[in-house]
């Protein structure tokens, strides 16, 4: 028997959505292992290794008549890779309704990271510059540099650290499209020329089982509770899963229940407390469903 009494809307709709499932992906072994799968091929990433960034994200562009602009963004969540031999920038972004501009949304926050990490060098250099002046010194630490370098503020030897972005989408309408960022180019003989990038979605709803069960059973039932949702095959989901959802966390219970609005959920948190600080989910849907059945005789 599926569950009872929940609204099957779209969920999200009108509503942000980011707090609760913010702090579920602000955790480094969700984050990490989520990130593995959905976006590394299940290459292993040490949550050790993870660090938070801000949130906010800003840069100073230069334009060509010598003025300066202002970029801003807000991620959901940010955090750095440093294994000590390299770093990478990983974000994910929570989505609950299919956004047509959201290869762009993404381009765009990979672009402001990349433009700051720039903006940073181009300083960093300006300042041993005016260092290397108060003392008399010439150049920098360097030995050479060229004049390209030199008016670019930008050295041969220096990297810019790659960005990568997941978007999370829990929506019950499949995703399809768009997948990428020439998805939204209008049809020309040119468009395999133009700058294109892939966008990395976990189409929650919709993951295979193999997938979902590939998921420590944490994640598991956070993303099966979803896939499985409003079918027939909901309380035997719940019924194979009943040690995790006997004990469920309050950081998952409130990430469904920010996308499910379920106030059936929001019951089960509030009344079925365990000894051990979680939720009995298992309990509160045996509950429901005694009601509905009462109710129906």
């Amino acid at each position: 028997m599926a569950r009872k009494g929940v609204d099957p809307k779209i969920p999200g709709q009108g509503q942000p959505v980011d707090a609760a499932t913010d702090l579920l992906w602000r955790d480094n072994n969700n984050f990490a292992e989520v990130f593995s799968k959905a976006v590394f091929n299940g290459t292993p990433i040490d949550p050790s290794k993870l660090k938070d960034l801000n949130a906010v994200e800003s840069t100073m562009l230069r334009m060509t008549d010598g003025s300066t602009t202002t970029l801003k963004q807000t991620r959901d969540v940010i955090k750095s890779l440093d294994t000590g031999a390299w770093l990478v920038i990983l974000g994910i972004e929570n989505q609950t309704h299919i956004d047509f501009l959201m290869p762009f949304r993404v381009y765009e926050l990979n672009f402001i990271n990349l433009a700051r990490q720039v903006e940073d060098i181009r300083k960093k250099h300006l300042a041993e510059r005016k260092e290397a002046k108060e003392q008399g010194k010439q150049g920098n630490d360097r030995k050479t540099v060229s004049s390209d370098e030199y008016l670019g503020l930008f050295y041969s030897d220096d990297k810019l650290n790659p960005v990568i972005t997941l978007v999370i989408y829990y929506g019950e309408e499949e995703w399809k499209k768009p997948l990428k960022l020439s998805d939204l180019f209008v049809e020309t003989p040119f468009n395999s020329f133009a700058d294109d990038m892939p966008m990395y979605l976990l189409d929650v709803r919709h993951m295979s089982k193999e997938k979902l069960d590939s998921y420590s059973p944490a994640l598991n039932a956070f993303f099966g509770f979803l896939v499985y949702d409003h079918t027939d095959e909901f309380d035997n989901f719940i019924a194979k899963h009943n040690q995790t959802f006997s004990n469920l966390p309050d950081q998952t219970i409130d990430a469904l229940i920010e996308i499910t609005h379920s106030p059936e959920l929001e019951k089960y948190k509030k009344d079925y407390r365990t000894a051990k600080g979680g939720v009995n989910v298992c309990y509160g849907i045996q509950e429901s469903n005694k009601r509905t059945f009462v109710e129906a005789a």
